[in-house]
């Protein structure tokens, strides 16, 4: 039987998955007559990193049950667009960029562009439920084992070949083809086994247990679909000249300063996108992109510190946009290597960090304190709100007694954002108290998570957002094999744990799972949690269809200007 919705929220796709159950989501399917696509032939050569300066962490989840997006300062509404009003549209943000190959993407600010150049197979609304991108529809049947994805039919990549079934295949075992060594590699297997080519708008995925997490998944990193032709054309320069199937076809890079694509005419969703231009402009510094917005030099900027608001109350045409989001920050070290193979080292840190007073001076009493890593979503448990580590001189200076670090220095280094170096100057204030003898070093904010993955920096403050599924965000940073795993964490039983959980679609007993792990990964402290915060972001009032999503990636495709 097939059941034939709009979207599918997780709810549905949990029941649907238990049987052998078709969960149909409609979209409107257009383009030009598709022509034969290159043979997939496995793998492609990876695409090189590219020459910028790289930046700050990516982050992690959503609020208890799903996001809410507010207005806090509105100071003109433009009217709405019912057409394409085209323009071009300049988004100011500090840019850690290294690739703009999505298999070989790790860090943050790849994917604002990503989303750009490439279609996934499925996208997520703004509560995470997913719905059609370049799949129209899909299938999961064999009792959760399989998902045929059936394709929006004639869509072209930006190179003029077909964005097909053969297409899809090529870049899935391009991902799983170990010489490759793509990153994403370990979110697809073990339980992907098999992608086959149905027909020229169908292919069929097939694995070797029940997967839960592999369809949310398809809607980021391992969903985004390069022209084989593109990848095997430009072999290590890819990353530099990338070729997707997305509204926008790229034009050029200029490492630490900008990234620019235009609007592809032959887009296959008709009447999208409504921009003709975007430029992604690397702005380090906080207080020019503030400037920018103002000036109207910039039309959109997020990660607005909440201290700046004042700045933009009253600014003529700015309006400023508010989610209370499930991003956690805290701070992480590597447990495998001195001084932080000390577990009395690390929670010595954990029971001294003062949460309370990073959230009132730093996030200016917005936010909800955080103690574990899932902020929100259909796992958050309130529960843990109060277990873990809370403020505790005395058992503070107990672990750093027991630990043999008394008074010795340890550093403790930080990207050099006014955000993060207002954390660390609060956070050492505290750990002072507590005995702990901690310089602070700096580091520039495009070169802060690329130190982190290299692992030159030891202990640093961290924050991640959420994942539609929350395996997405627990795995990559906490299985032992997690590409985000810079800290080295390892147990046996939270991978045992993560891999069971992974083939429930029983979200309840799934989400018992998953806290049963946030448990394990707090009491070993490599992070000690603060804050999920509220985010902000500010627009020209005549930017319109913004969203703010759980995974805090604006979607600037969708944008338009009045």
């Amino acid at each position: 039987m097939a059941h034939r919705l709009n979207r599918l929220t997780r709810r549905q796709f949990t029941v649907m998955a238990l049987g052998t159950a078709t969960a149909a989501l409609l979209s409107e399917a257009c383009g030009p007559a598709a022509q034969p696509a290159p043979t997939p032939s496995g793998a492609g050569a990876p695409a090189p990193t590219a020459p910028p300066k790289a930046a700050a962490p990516t982050v992690p989840p959503p609020a208890a049950a799903a996001p809410t997006a507010a207005k806090v300062a509105v100071t003109a509404t433009a009217p709405a667009v019912t057409k394409p009003s085209g323009g071009s549209l300049v988004y100011a943000r500090n840019m850690d960029t290294k690739t703009l190959d999505p298999h070989f993407s790790t860090q943050l600010s790849e994917r604002y562009a990503l989303y750009l150049i490439y279609n996934t197979l499925v996208a997520y609304d703004n509560d995470f439920n997913i719905g059609p991108d370049l799949a129209a529809s899909w299938d999961i049947g064999d009792g959760g084992k399989s998902i045929t994805f059936h394709l929006q039919p004639g869509v072209k990549f930006h190179d003029g070949t077909d964005c097909d079934a053969a297409a899809v295949k090529w870049n899935l075992e391009r991902i799983l083809d170990p010489s490759v060594k793509s990153p994403l590699l370990g979110q697809l297997q073990p339980p992907l086994e098999k992608v086959d080519v149905v027909d020229k708008t169908t292919v069929k995925l097939q694995t070797s247990i029940p997967w839960r997490p592999l369809l949310a998944g398809l809607g980021e990193r391992p969903g985004f679909i390069v022209s084989p032709t593109a990848a095997q054309k430009s072999g290590q320069d890819f990353g530099r000249t990338p070729v997707g199937s997305g509204p926008f076809k790229f034009v050029e890079w200029v490492p630490d300063s900008h990234i620019t694509v235009e609007r592809f005419a032959d887009y296959w969703d008709k009447g999208k996108p409504r921009l003709d231009r975007i430029d992604i402009r690397h702005v380090p510094d906080t207080q020019v992109q503030l400037g920018m917005i103002r000036t109207g030099e910039a039309h959109l900027i997020d990660s607005v510190a909440a201290s700046a608001l004042s700045t933009l109350q009253g600014a003529q045409g700015v309006t400023t946009e508010e989610l209370k989001s499930g991003r956690f920050w805290g701070t992480q070290s590597h447990s495998d290597i001195p001084p932080f193979d000390n577990v009395d080292l690390r929670k010595a840190v954990a029971y001294v960090t003062d949460r309370e007073a990073v959230r009132r001076v730093a996030f200016q009493e917005t936010g909800r304190l955080a103690t574990h890593p899932l902020g929100g979503g259909w796992a958050f448990n309130a529960q843990l709100d109060s277990e873990g580590y809370t403020l505790d001189l005395d058992k503070a200076k107990e672990a750093l007694a027991r630990s043999g670090y008394a008074g010795q220095p340890l550093t403790f280094t930080n990207s050099n954002d006014r955000l993060t170096q207002n954390i660390a100057q609060i956070l050492q204030t505290t750990y002072t108290k507590a005995g702990l003898n901690v310089s602070l070093e700096s580091v520039p904010a495009a070169d802060s998570f690329t130190r982190v993955k290299e692992g030159k920096t030891n202990w640093t403050t961290t924050n991640w957002a959420p994942r539609a599924d929350p395996d997405g965000l627990l795995r990559i940073l906490w299985h032992s094999t997690g590409f985000q795993n810079t800290t080295k964490f390892s147990d046996p039983e939270v991978d045992r744990l993560l891999d069971q959980a992974a083939g429930l679609f029983d979200n309840k007993q799934a989400a018992a799972i998953y806290t049963e792990v946030e448990r394990k990964v707090v009491q070993e402290a490599s992070y000690a949690f603060m804050i999920w915060p509220s985010e902000f972001a500010a627009r020209r009032t005549n930017v319109q269809g913004f969203v703010y999503y759980p995974d805090l990636i604006l979607r600037l495709r969708d944008l338009s200007l009045a």
